[in-house]
């Protein structure tokens, strides 16, 4: 008769806890995931096979692993088992995990429970001193890539309010989503995140949403942006921990735009206009190639080269490559770059009022002018 190996007491903790966890990659993978990363809306969260009963039903233990000891994990300063001992609480997973870890529906918690458990209580599942990360066991892991997180500043200025801050986060980090998921980066795999986003099915303005959201989650924690202090002044500065790198890509875009913003917003409205005439806004074109279309080589090559000469003139072009690589067609990748410009454009607007300087030109404008989602012109339909 099978069973687990280890009994313990353990105080039970609600499945549903887990179910703002999102799955990043597998850190340990031989013929099956051992250790896999997941994220939060804040933190990193490896999850460690630990046991089957042998009649399919594993268990895994759970834990929150910080920016630091993360770092050290990948550059085997620190082993797994140190990782395990720094986190403040333990907890254990156990079912049936073949339908996977993705914690996002209600039955995949069925049959599954979650106890907190005492290092004591764990220790033959703990893993040994020696246990330190290895890149050929990761296939999703590339350390070539840069891994360690920076702070740098945003320059601000002006008069802010609690709105504007909200605003800007979400421009910012929608932004900072796109550009981390259109490179290569620590976690090999993440430009398949950007190909699934680009096929879900586009009915309409509320799939950029979702893009920019999708796109977002896909972050590792570890990678994500952290305020680590705010100035406010005039001038003043948000210092924030993320990749630099990406940083100096939203900081390009939005200079890009600023400096050819007329041509810009022609392309953009070539676009729009050819969107409406073909009855595209809200028509889901996401399992259909160019081919299938049904419309004139004209308007084809009008949504290639309108995209093409905006990601030309925003500096975005091996990014904007990307997304017409893994688009079904030239209008989603359209659409892509169409939602793109919007958070620019946001972006823009505190700049042009002085709120930002992110492109050293300083104020254009005395007043902000904010261009809502329902009001802006280049907006996809609702």
């Amino acid at each position: 008769m099978s069973g687990f190996a280890l009994k313990f007491p353990g105080r039970r903790v609600k499945v549903s806890s887990l179910d703002r966890h999102q799955f990043i990659c597998d850190l340990v993978f031989i013929e099956a995931p051992l250790l896999s990363l997941f994220r939060d809306s804040r933190h990193s969260w490896f999850y460690l096979w630990c046991d089957t009963d042998g009649l399919g039903r594993d268990r895994w233990l759970v834990f929150q692993v910080s920016r630091k000891i993360f770092a050290e994990y990948l550059t085997r300063k620190v082993s797994l088992r140190r990782a395990v001992l720094a986190s403040k609480e333990v907890l254990c997973l156990e079912g049936d995990m073949r339908d996977g870890l993705d914690g996002d529906a209600e039955d995949d918690r069925k049959g599954r429970q979650l106890s907190r458990v005492q290092i004591d209580e764990i220790e033959s599942y703990l893993p040994s001193d020696q246990s330190l990360f290895e890149e050929e066991l990761s296939p999703d892991i590339s350390l070539a890539e840069q891994l360690l997180p920076t702070r740098y500043p945003i320059p601000i200025g002006g008069d802010w309010f609690v709105g504007d801050l909200d605003r800007f986060s979400r421009a910012y980090a929608g932004l900072y989503g796109f550009f981390y998921c259109s490179k290569p980066r620590l976690v090999a795999s993440i430009q398949g995140r950007l190909n699934r986003a680009l096929r879900t099915p586009w009915e309409g303005g509320f799939s950029r949403v979702n893009l920019f959201d999708a796109l977002a989650k896909a972050v590792p924690s570890f990678h994500d942006m952290q305020i680590r202090r705010i100035d406010y002044a005039s001038p003043g500065e948000i210092e924030i921990e993320a990749l630099e790198s990406v940083g100096h890509d939203i900081q390009g875009c939005v200079n890009g735009y600023m400096t050819s913003r007329s041509d810009v917003d022609d392309h953009a409205k070539a676009i729009n206009s050819t969107l409406s005439a073909c009855r595209f806004k809200k028509r889901n074109l996401s399992n259909i190639g160019d081919a299938m279309l049904g419309i004139s080589e004209e308007s084809l090559t009008l949504f290639r080269t309108r995209t093409e000469e905006i990601a030309r003139l925003l500096g975005v072009r091996e990014q904007v490559s990307v997304v017409v690589r893994e688009s079904p067609n030239c209008v989603v990748a359209a659409k892509a770059v169409l939602a793109l410009l919007t958070h620019i454009r946001r972006l823009s607007d505190f700049e042009a009022a002085g709120m930002l300087n992110l492109t050293g030109r300083g104020a254009q404008s005395s007043e902000f002018n904010y261009r809502d989602d329902w009001l802006s012109e280049f907006e996809l339909e609702r």
